[in-house]
């Protein structure tokens, strides 16, 4: 007998537990979205998969029986619905944290349209900790944040900024993502052993691209990480796809919506002290291509002096929307494999 398990209904899924019964509603169907569907399919769910699979190591996952992984998923679901629905709290699966807009490379088809940015912005240290304060005083766990760019080895407070998030015990895992052209400074090397098991690196790798050749230190990098007993992953499979332009496609309402729902990218990003639902939100506030609404429908204002039941509301407010103008402006991939990192030259104009 499964100690777990699940049965499914027309309007409702029921879990069981040692024989307990647990029945909670169904919010979907086919042709209707609600509210609370795009809360529970686009935070709850995945905030489990990463409580037991970590975010690209899957150290967790390797860990556990292929059977008994499907029954703690069960059982988490089940958690996660009744702290949410019944205790009020709101979980946050992860957040990227654009520490500057600065990079190293120059890439054709990067997916946070660096290179179209030509006012640099690099985020300082103290508005960094109101980011942090903000997250972790509205919210109850931050499974996963993610220390991004650009390069942001070219941010001189990343070391500062490391000790800081990692010291929260509301933020679970943290990852610093870099294109391995820069090294790892001592002080930048200290901060990520204070706190190595929960802090991570993981390593872009742009190795298949001959033009990148002279410029990427991976195997050096990952030497020094290892000597210091850093944790860190390379994806060696790395694959871009092409895209198109961002631009306004004056999409329906119903597809724009059915477009954020079925959307697989769980890219939240931070930009300055707004959280946007990915970083085609950011571009688009960067560019000014719409009027952003500040009372948090676009975006979350950040603002570490708001009250914790203030942030918790706009947090929730934020992940049970069911579109985002943003949606309306993000480019189709044509899924033509390309090199990745493929590089820019100076007369090129990036297509974003």
């Amino acid at each position: 007998m499964k100690l777990f398990g699940t049965k499914e209904t027309d309007t409702h899924k029921i879990y069981y537990f040692c024989g307990i019964k647990f029945k909670f509603a169904q919010w979907h169907s086919i042709g209707s979205v609600t509210s609370d569907y795009v809360f529970l399919e686009r935070n709850l769910r995945e905030n489990v998969k990463m409580r037991m699979n970590g975010w690209w190591d899957g150290y967790r996952k390797q860990c556990l029986n292929e059977y008994f992984r499907e029954e703690i998923y069960a059982w988490n679901i089940v958690k996660e619905k009744f702290n949410h629905f019944f205790l009020r709290n709101i979980n946050i699966p992860q957040v990227e944290f654009v520490l500057t807009t600065k990079c190293t490379l120059r890439c054709k088809n990067c997916s946070n349209f660096i290179p179209a940015i030509k006012d640099k912005y690099t985020m300082s240290l103290d508005e960094f900790k109101n980011n942090v304060d903000a997250l972790a005083k509205g919210s109850n766990e931050i499974q996963t944040a993610l220390l991004l760019g650009g390069e942001p080895l070219l941010n001189k407070d990343l070391p500062a900024m490391v000790s800081y998030i990692a010291k929260n015990r509301k933020f679970k895992t943290i990852y610093i993502v870099t294109n391995a052209t820069l090294d790892f400074s001592e002080e930048l090397l200290s901060a990520i052993k204070e706190y190595k098991d929960k802090v991570r690196v993981y390593i872009s790798n742009y190795s298949i691209n001959k033009e990148l050749e002279n410029r990427l230190k991976t195997k050096h990098i990952v030497e020094v990480l290892d000597q210091n007993g850093i944790g860190h992953y390379t994806f060696d499979d790395l694959k871009w796809h092409e895209m198109s332009p961002c631009k306004k496609l004056n999409m329906p309402y119903e597809n724009v919506v059915q477009r954020f729902v079925t959307c697989q990218a769980k890219c939240v990003q931070i930009y300055n002290k707004h959280m946007h639902i990915c970083p085609i939100s950011t571009f688009c506030e960067i560019k000014k291509w719409f009027d952003f609404d500040e009372n948090g429908q676009e975006y979350v204002c950040l603002d570490s002096k708001l009250s914790a039941k203030t942030l918790k509301k706009n947090f929730i407010k934020f992940y049970k929307r069911d579109y985002f103008q943003a949606c309306d402006w993000c480019p189709k991939t044509t899924y033509r494999e390309i090199t990745p990192a493929e590089q820019l030259k100076e007369e090129e104009a990036y297509n974003g």
